[in-house]
């Protein structure tokens, strides 16, 4: 049987994202409040642990609940930089003791800030399994809090990106070093096809050509975007614009770590520019974070960090940042859930256009007066 004649024979279902939820273990469409923050980057050693953590702790000083949960399954630290050195419960219960998440919940030295450990030591090396994940991310969004931050591993593989993707709102931590800057170029990369490989799960060929590209293009990193569009097109006309959108609507947030001079500041300009070109997304540069030579110790690695005046005024703008995206995602979920509402309903004759009479002006992160509104995006960084 030939290409086309199974593509056929494996139709698509209609392209439409309220019926054809891209990712059945992963399903946040629509329902994104902006409640689950992912950080992450690929890359091991460019700081994702200690921004998630300072996150966590700007955000509970502005008076929200927040969670921190430690998705290493490889050797989980995030404990150990709070003074932890053996936890009485982590993600291991989870799995082997089906206790629910809530359950593994323990406090942390700053109010307001509690946190799920990850598997470490003996139990490190054990991935989730796709029931794992289902119920992992369902527990996730049903937590006691305001805000979750998930912690991710330092790899590339589909368990990482996975909860990237589950992920209200993306956030990827690099530093200037090249080697961190490909990774997170990479990163992004395998995110957007394995958010591909979800929406075209159903198609045998396609899954196939996504789920090992290398097989049908050579080298996985010489595939470009448009090479995986096109063949997507060929094994199923149609296809194309329907993986534009949920591309076009991939926005992860860019966070630059450990910056010495101004010059750093060009690698984080390159690395957005290079995901705009080569893998049409419009990621947004949120922080960079400036590089301290300091010794840090256990639980007192969130103080000195807050006592640096240049990192903590970074920290608590980048807090800013994500509770103003939240706030708009709550926005946008609520409108598109009311009923009659025309927000999110594309219509030549009619558009929502930004305006300063608009009543949330002065909390909007889109503001672009005249033009059409910004909030038709928010729907697809589900």
């Amino acid at each position: 049987m030939n290409g086309t004649q199974e593509a056929n024979s494996t139709r698509l279902p209609e392209f439409d994202i309220k019926n054809n939820p891209y990712s059945s273990v992963l399903h946040s469409t629509l329902q994104a409040r902006g409640k689950i923050v992912a950080v992450g980057g690929g890359k091991g050693g460019v700081g994702k642990t200690v921004t998630t953590l300072l996150l966590g702790a700007a955000c509970a000083r502005k008076g929200n609940r927040v969670v921190i949960f430690d998705a290493d399954w490889n050797g989980a630290n995030l404990h150990t930089c709070l003074g932890i050195d053996e936890p009485q419960k982590s993600i291991y219960h989870f799995r082997h003791s089906h206790l629910a998440l809530k359950e593994l919940l323990i406090d942390t030295p700053f109010p307001g800030v509690e946190m799920i450990c990850g598997a470490s030591g003996l139990y490190a090396g054990h991935h989730p399994t796709t029931n794992e994940k289902r119920r992992l991310i369902r527990e996730l969004k049903q937590l006691p809090a305001d805000l979750v931050f998930i912690d991710l591993g330092a790899s590339n593989n589909f368990h990482v990106i996975d909860f990237f993707l589950a992920s209200d709102i993306r956030l990827i931590v690099t530093t200037p070093d090249i080697t961190s800057i490909q990774d997170a170029f990479y990163f992004t990369k395998l995110a957007i096809i394995r958010r591909l490989l979800h929406a075209f799960n159903n198609h045998t060929q396609i899954r196939r050509l996504l789920f090992n590209p290398s097989e049908t293009f050579g080298e996985s990193s010489k595939i470009s975007i448009v090479d995986i569009l096109d063949i997507l097109d060929y094994y199923e006309p149609g296809t194309k614009e329907f993986a534009r959108h949920l591309i076009k609507n991939f926005q992860p947030g860019l966070i630059l770590n450990m910056v010495r001079d101004k010059y750093d500041l060009y690698e984080i300009q390159s690395l957005k520019i290079a995901m705009e070109e080569l893998l049409h997304i419009h990621p947004q540069i949120l922080a960079s974070i400036d590089h301290q030579q300091t010794e840090y110790h256990s639980n007192q690695l969130i103080e000195q960090f807050i006592n640096q005046r240049g990192i903590w005024s970074s920290i608590e703008k980048l807090a800013k940042e994500i509770l103003k995206q939240q706030k708009m995602l709550k926005y946008a979920s609520l409108l598109n859930k009311k009923p009659g509402s025309e927000m999110f309903r594309s219509s030549e004759k009619e558009e929502l256009i930004c305006s300063v009479r608009c009543t949330h002006w002065n909390e909007c992160n889109y503001q672009h007066g005249g033009q059409k509104c910004n909030l038709y995006h928010l729907q697809a960084t589900i």
